[in-house]
């Protein structure tokens, strides 16, 4: 309440603060509601079978908590071609490059990857309990640069009688992992919405890589990237005469930020060709010069 002394009058100020959040599907509706597929990757040989009902139970726990927060679960058809895709290599440990290639062939914008450990409690001295002791290991991937959003774990011990026969355990071993697996997937969920909420503000990672341009193009190659529409921040990484690598924070689309990177290159006659430029990596090589990303030793961090 103030008093104007010049006109004798009252009013009344009325300060009032806005307060903006971000809800779970806020974030997800600013990337459309992102496409994601949980794959389960063994780590130990005590590991559970990707068969088995504890396995189903997590993988079900899992999709629907990211369902219900507006996540989009890709057909099961597609987690099965990457099973198969990935048997039919041969492979027995797969890393996140590979399995980020497989994801984004699929066009899942989000791969979460889970293990589970279900062990049967021996021994003891009661004659009638006994127990399971249910792990889950979650991780959740950008499969466009294969980085590392976030990753949780937990494990959950329950009581169970010794009965005869497995079906009784391994029904109790299901409860336990429908329950920590929507326990584990919640605690990852709000990491995985602040990453997608980071995109929105701070822009999205492109990882680029420039080899065998001469050193006054490289100054050229940046002040390109730094003049696109939508260009937020840059770090370079990996520098030596006539090669570097870029982390580009960008505010738009993959096809945008690809569009005004070749335009404004070509536009400052840097001629260039193009090795990769799959998801958010590009990796990109003086025309004329030998192509270097063929060497077999070649290390991509």
């Amino acid at each position: 309440m103030k008093f104007n002394k010049l006109t004798g009058t009252l009013f009344l100020v009325l300060i009032m603060f806005l307060s903006v959040s971000f809800t779970i599907k806020d974030a997800s509706a600013l990337v459309g509601n992102p496409r994601f597929m949980a794959v389960y990757i063994p780590e130990t040989k005590s590991s559970a079978h990707r068969n088995s009902r504890v396995v189903r139970a997590t993988e079900q726990a899992i999709n629907g908590i990211f369902a219900r927060k507006g996540f989009t679960v890709l057909d099961k058809m597609f987690i099965n071609n990457v099973y198969n895709e990935i048997e039919q290599a041969g492979r027995i440990d797969v890393d996140m490059d590979d399995l980020s290639a497989l994801a984004l062939k699929y066009r899942a914008d989000l791969l979460l990857v889970y293990d589970v450990h279900a062990a049967k409690k021996v021994g003891g001295q009661s004659k009638y309990f006994g127990g399971i002791l249910v792990e889950i290991a979650l991780r959740a991937v950008a499969p466009a640069t294969a980085d590392l959003i976030a990753q949780k774990s937990g494990d959950l011990y329950v009581k169970t009688q010794k009965v005869p026969g497995s079906y009784y355990d391994n029904m109790q071993a299901s409860k336990a992992a429908d329950a920590l697996g929507k326990a584990v997937a919640k605690a990852l969920i709000n990491d995985t919405v602040a990453y997608y909420d980071r995109a929105a503000t701070a822009g999205t990672r492109f990882d680029v890589w420039f080899r065998n341009f001469d050193d006054e193009q490289t100054y050229t190659i940046v002040d390109v990237i730094e003049a696109i529409p939508g260009f937020m921040d840059k770090n370079v990484r990996n520098e030596s005469p006539g090669n570097f690598q870029l982390d580009v924070n960008f505010q738009g689309k993959k096809f945008d930020f690809k569009r005004y990177l070749y335009k404004g290159l070509k536009e400052q006659g840097i001629s260039f060709k193009t090795q990769q430029a799959k998801g958010n990596r590009f990796l990109l090589f003086k025309k004329g010069s030998d192509n270097p990303y063929n060497e077999s030793n070649m290390n991509i961090q």
